[in-house]
């Protein structure tokens, strides 16, 4: 019997290796994982810059060393004003309109920020920043781009969902996985940022919740936006008729579409070819032939793991595979997918 030992967020990152490279050609060597940035920081807000200016010589704040520069540039100490709109982390810690006030050093005389495109997720002029505290002050999380995101579109209206997610990191997850707001609709398809919130979620919720929040950023999306989140979890074999749709609709598959030439061949084509799905559904299915419960945990890392694996297939675009996840989440673990 062959056993898989994939759990979904491994799955996800090696199947979805055909999103890359995404929007933003990044260095992937220094720029930290969301959840690596999102863990570090004291508090992450959404806001607008109000202003910014220089720290003088005879403040005591001046000698402040800069974390992580930016390269063969001059950086200034700037003090940036920034009026909340929400908070994230921790949650409502600072009230909507209130200001804060961050050190941030600048490639700027004037304070200005000014995010080059090779930075930008999104165009808009609002932020999601990374603040640590430092003695008695706030610092940026890093002294370069990275310590934000620019947000394209935060209406009354997403604050007002946003409030409705108690939890730091689901909040996180909510406002980035809508498409519009830290990505831009354009670019949410080949954005690694859903997949760093997955990472971020799986620390302390399995797959289920991530799913949950993703399929409320699906009913609260735009018919358009819904199609580049059905592109993102293609990955997952979920949602596949939709996000091929959206692919020949965009015009980033074309249809006729030819027939696939191998197993290294673009995965969306290869989606295409009905007589492929059928045998990778059944390919599947063939890996799922445990008797026991034990058989079962016995081919996975932990019950979580086993659980987190069985939902990822209970929720297949692939028929059979879909229907034999959902039996045996049901018989060894009591749990009936919706």
């Amino acid at each position: 019997m062959r056993r898989c030992k994939l759990s979904w967020l491994s799955l996800a990152a090696g199947v979805l290796l055909w999103v890359i490279p995404s929007f933003a050609q990044r260095d992937e060597f220094s720029e930290p994982s969301f959840q690596t940035k999102f863990g570090s920081a004291d508090t992450v807000l959404v806001g607008t810059v109000v202003s910014g200016r220089r720290v003088s010589r005879s403040d005591p704040r001046f000698n402040t060393p800069a974390v992580k520069p930016f390269p063969d540039t001059p950086i200034y100490l700037c003090e940036v004003t920034v009026r909340v709109k929400a908070t994230l982390k921790p949650r409502n810690s600072l009230t909507v309109g209130s200001r804060i006030d961050v050190l941030w050093y600048l490639p700027s005389k004037a304070c200005e920020i000014d995010f080059p495109e090779q930075y930008r997720r999104a165009s808009g002029e609002d932020l999601l920043l990374f603040v640590r505290a430092e003695r008695n002050f706030q610092r940026s999380l890093m002294d370069n781009f990275w310590t934000a995101f620019t947000v394209e579109h935060f209406s009354p209206e997403i604050a007002q969902k946003l409030a409705k997610w108690k939890d730091p990191k689901q909040a996180a997850a909510y406002l980035v996985l809508t498409p519009g707001t830290v990505i831009a609709d354009q670019f949410y398809y080949r954005s690694r940022l859903p997949w760093e919130i997955a990472a971020m979620l799986n620390a302390n919720f399995n797959i289920a919740n991530f799913l949950n929040i993703y399929r409320q950023v699906y009913l609260d999306a735009s018919p358009n936006s819904r199609g580049h989140i059905a592109v993102q979890l293609f990955g997952l074999d979920m949602c596949v008729d939709m996000a091929l749709r959206s692919a020949i609709a965009e015009g980033r598959l074309k249809v006729p579409v030819r027939r696939p030439t191998g197993p290294f061949d673009d995965p969306m084509v290869i989606a295409m070819d009905p007589d492929i799905r059928r045998q990778r559904d059944e390919d599947t299915v063939s890996t799922m032939s445990w008797t026991t419960k034990g058989e079962l945990l016995a081919s996975s890392k932990s019950q979580e793991e086993a659980i987190d694996d069985l939902t990822t297939r209970a929720c297949s675009s692939s028929p059979k595979t879909r229907q034999r996840g959902r039996e045996l989440l049901e018989r060894y673990f009591g749990i009936k997918a919706a």
